[in-house]
Parts: structure tokens; sequence; C-alpha cells
């Protein structure tokens, strides 16, 4: 697929997320979310999902590889999921810190490192 001719080439889209979820939409948690978006100099964007849970959400850019992702490194002691999750974030994120439009070898690279992660 990567070989193909240009205006043939398939197109791949990677989005910059950051989605923190609190079990249900009541008062406790959503103060809870609002302190974490705070701790990170960020205005909460809190959303309340169909299946009464609320999340914390942010999708630019530039909140989650400038302020998102270096918050979590810093405090990375805090985290319960696998170190290893946040490194591929890291690395992933120079990426785009780096470029603006990401070519083949690039895409390439990180489906590798999103591979290897999943088989960790």
């Amino acid at each position: 697929m990567f070989n193909e001719r240009p205006d043939r080439a398939a197109k791949f889209y990677i989005k910059a997320i950051f989605s923190f979820s609190a079990q249900l939409a009541n008062d406790e948690n959503n103060h809870l979310l609002t302190l974490i978006a705070k701790s990170m100099g960020l205005q909460p964007q809190i959303y309340k999902r169909v299946n009464y849970m609320i999340s914390l959400e942010y999708r630019e850019k530039k909140i989650v590889l400038e302020k998102i992702l270096p918050f979590l490194s810093e405090y990375r002691e805090w985290l319960y999921w696998k170190e290893s999750k946040l490194n591929v974030a890291l690395s992933i994120a120079e990426y785009f810190k780096n470029k603006r439009n990401l070519g083949k070898v690039e895409y390439i690279e990180i489906i590798e490192l999103l591979f290897i992660d999943l088989a960790s």
C-alpha cells in the first residue's frame, strides 16, 4: 500500500486525543476532573456520556503534546497504566513536534511502535 502511486496511496490520519474518564457523572467526579484539568493549567473540558459516565477530554494537538504529555511524564509515578504506554505516547509525540507532514517512513515507524507495545 505504501508503494502505490501518490494519487492511489492510502491516507492516514493520526489525531492526538487525551481522555480521562471518571466512573459516574456525579458532583464528586466532576470536581475531581476539574481539579485534574486545573493542575495541568487547562480549562476543564468535561463531557457527559450517554452511559452516565463523565470524561475530561482534549483533542487539540498543541494541548495534548505541549501540556498533557509533559505533565504525565513529570508525574509518571502516579500513573496506573504501564510506563511503556507513556513512553510510546512520548515517542509518537516527537514525530508531530518535529514535522508537519509525515511521510511513508514516519507512518511505518509509528505503526511499529504501536504494534511492539501491543505485543508486550
